[in-house]
């Protein structure tokens, strides 16, 4: 027999706090305008969001999946208790900043002319041709490639093979263009996201009304590109002071504030925060094919190395095993940022939260990290061995090692006097066993 008494209770969001602004009684029109825009942008965001995936086959997901993971964690950070403080216009300008932050990974046929024929890419080009990432030469090699092996002939099945020969190489030159094109357009996701939203805003007729503009002021949206482009930056340092840069709040739409210093911050943390062992979807490796590289595969046994995630209004817990030492580091690397960002927000708390919040920043416990299941010290875990790729080569052409240039010349002739010398040992004691082996065969 069902319970009447029985209610089920939900963890309240912040999409259910901006529901009830419009529903409830007494409210203005704008208060259903800021509902009813939310609605639509998130249907029409999340369709584009699905476009990342032709761009970036071999990363973690950033469709709408890692978009509602954002928007989770930044409501566990806040706790039920704020979001019932949030303004309607607070509400909007997070659940839009999130929404758009990636925006900028869907790679469009006017980025890839753009990345291609622009200095920068040329410039990296010839950088990261000298490097010492096979995976970077072996790409440039491939799309540098002008000559092939192919010879046509009379003969009409070799010369089928022969093309056949001629596609793979041609393949190469795909996957080259592919992964070279994701990495530049990656650097810039952030700001391209941005761009774009300024865009709508001075030519919404471009969106064919897809994107919900309605009566809503242009700033709030410019606004909330400035938001989305603070996730882009890794300098703790710029973060903060660009950070700072926005208002502390403005005047909303519904008879409110909102505050955009707010909105970035929940952004960049929520954001961090979304390692959970979910990102990669499990097909993922099949569709990205030789796209999923030494990089993807390291990004890839990071998420799922996360055994622990807990996140509060009051703490951050993460607990993690990996099984390799450049993971590992890797979350010690990004986690320590996440605890240094905290930190620096916590200093400025009282002019970025809104005065109505009571609240504070957690801390970040993540003390405990193991490698193939036996914990590891935070010495270890961040100890590393740095030489400059300049003064390792410059270690290697004997720099400060020897007085004369041509030194070389007699180190040369001794090793091979050295080889030598070793050689006719080997030759005498090997000769000599075998004058052992005759005479005992004799007796």
């Amino acid at each position: 027999m069902e319970d009447k008494n029985f209610s089920l209770e939900l963890p309240w969001t912040i999409e259910q706090q901006l529901k009830a602004y419009a529903d409830a009684k007494g409210h203005t029109e704008r208060h259903e305008i800021l509902q009813q825009s939310w609605g639509q942008n998130r249907r029409w965001l999340a369709q584009m969001l699905e476009f990342t995936l032709a761009g970036f086959p071999n990363y973690s997901q950033h469709n709408e999946t890692h978009c509602r993971a954002v928007i989770h964690n930044i409501e566990c950070l806040l706790g039920e208790a704020e979001i019932h403080r949030l303004s309607p216009t607070d509400c909007f300008t997070i659940l839009m900043t999130v929404y758009l932050h990636d925006v900028g990974m869907c790679i469009t046929d006017a980025d890839r002319g753009r990345i291609i024929q622009s200095k920068e890419f040329v410039d990296w080009i010839e950088q990261m041709e000298q490097s010492t990432d096979s995976e970077y030469v072996n790409a440039i090699k491939a799309l540098k490639q002008v000559s092939y092996k192919f010879q046509k002939t009379d003969n009409t099945v070799e010369t089928k093979e022969n093309y056949q020969k001629l596609y793979v190489q041609k393949m190469e030159v795909f996957y080259a263009l592919s992964f070279l094109i994701s990495e530049q357009q990656r650097k810039h996701h952030a700001e391209i996201a941005a761009e774009r939203m300024n865009q709508w805003v001075d030519d919404p007729a471009g969106l064919r009304n897809g994107f919900s503009m309605t009566g809503i002021p242009d700033r709030v949206f410019l606004m909330i590109s400035q938001c989305a482009a603070l996730h882009g930056i890794s300098n703790l340092e710029d973060v903060m002071s660009l950070l700072m840069q926005l208002p502390e709040c403005d005047n909303g739409f519904a008879q409110d504030f909102y505050h955009p210093r707010f909105a970035a911050a929940l952004l960049l943390i929520g954001d961090a925060l979304d390692i959970d062992n979910q990102r990669f979807h499990p097909f993922a490796q099949q569709q990205a094919g030789r796209l999923f590289n030494k990089q993807s595969e390291m990004h890839y046994r990071k998420h799922h190395a996360i055994r622990a995630l807990q996140i509060t209004p009051e703490r951050i817990y993460i607990r993690a095993d990996c099984q390799d030492p450049s993971e590992m580091r890797q979350l010690r690397t990004e986690v320590n940022w996440l605890q240094e960002f905290i930190k620096e927000c916590s200093y400025q708390w009282a002019k970025i939260a809104p005065g109505n919040f009571c609240g504070c920043l957690p801390v970040v416990d993540f003390e405990r990290i193991s490698l193939g299941g036996m914990p590891m010290s935070e010495r270890l875990v961040q100890a590393q061995f740095r030489l400059s790729q300049e003064k390792a080569f410059r270690l290697l052409e004997g720099v400060s090692l020897y007085n004369n240039q041509y030194v070389y010349l007699r180190e040369m002739v001794q090793n091979a006097a050295d080889a030598v010398k070793f050689q006719y040992w080997n030759d005498l004691d090997a000769a000599d066993l075998d004058t052992t082996a005759d005479i005992d065969l004799c007796r």
